[in-house]
């Protein structure tokens, strides 16, 4: 039962992409041999225990890139404003409201954006081209980065680790759905890039439509004023 759960799971958070493909392929496949050991059961059934462990494990190896993506929902780390001091609360409060106000501002202006929050997942294996300027997280720097004045910094994202900022022009990895990489353009594609192998959280503003989004655990959720992108922000920083 649970298995067949997890499968139908799968398939859902696989949709758009050639894994679904391969998991069609893999149940027919499955469904084949069943068939078989039905018909010659008397000379298969002494094999079975060992059938379906082989087939539940190449279910594992296979598919196991959508299983932490579907895992990833039953989020129980504890947050940070759970149990730690005033002083840090503080920080993280101020944090959020300097990201929505940059996003916000930005969004007004249809200046697209990047910004890419570290947790625990070390982010150094999955950047390129970052470069290194280590200061405060301020939406008036954010701001200045982004916009398009004859700076050099507005390509790629900006990367704040340990509540400041850590990289500016760095480059993401790219996710491989097929249906992401028609609705969404370079910067959206990258926010579902990184979040899909790391605990990051990314926050997305649109050049074209002036929107502003989080991408978490490798999906994408858009958010129409400041209130609720800080409300999302507390949700999701630890």
């Amino acid at each position: 039962m649970c298995l067949c759960l997890l499968f139908l799971a799968v398939f859902r958070e696989s949709r758009g992409t050639s894994a679904q493909n391969a998991l069609v392929g893999w149940f027919m496949l499955n469904c084949l041999i069943a068939f078989v050991i039905w018909i010659e059961r008397s000379e298969w059934y002494s094999h079975l225990p060992f059938i379906l462990e082989l087939s539940f494990v190449s279910f594992l190896l296979l598919f196991s890139h959508e299983i932490k993506r579907v895992l990833s929902i039953f989020d129980i780390r504890p947050r940070w404003h759970s149990n730690v001091t005033e002083d840090l609360k503080d920080q993280q409060t101020e944090l959020r409201q300097e990201l929505s106000h940059a996003a916000e501002s930005l969004s007004k202006k249809k200046e697209g954006a990047l910004l890419v929050i570290q947790q625990r997942a070390d982010l150094s294996d999955f950047l390129s081209g970052g470069v290194v300027i280590d200061s405060q997280v301020k939406a008036s720097l954010i701001h200045a980065i982004f916009c398009h004045n004859g700076n050099d910094f507005h390509d790629g994202a900006v990367v704040i680790r340990e509540g400041r900022i850590w990289q500016t022009k760095a480059f993401l990895p790219m996710p491989h759905s097929i249906k992401l990489s028609q609705q969404y353009g370079t910067r959206h594609l990258a926010a579902v890039g990184i979040t899909d192998h790391t605990d990051a959280v990314v926050i997305v503003v649109s050049e074209e439509r002036g929107t502003i989004s989080i991408a978490y655990a490798g999906q994408l959720t858009e958010f129409h004023d400041r209130r609720s992108l800080e409300s999302a922000l507390e949700d999701h920083l630890i």
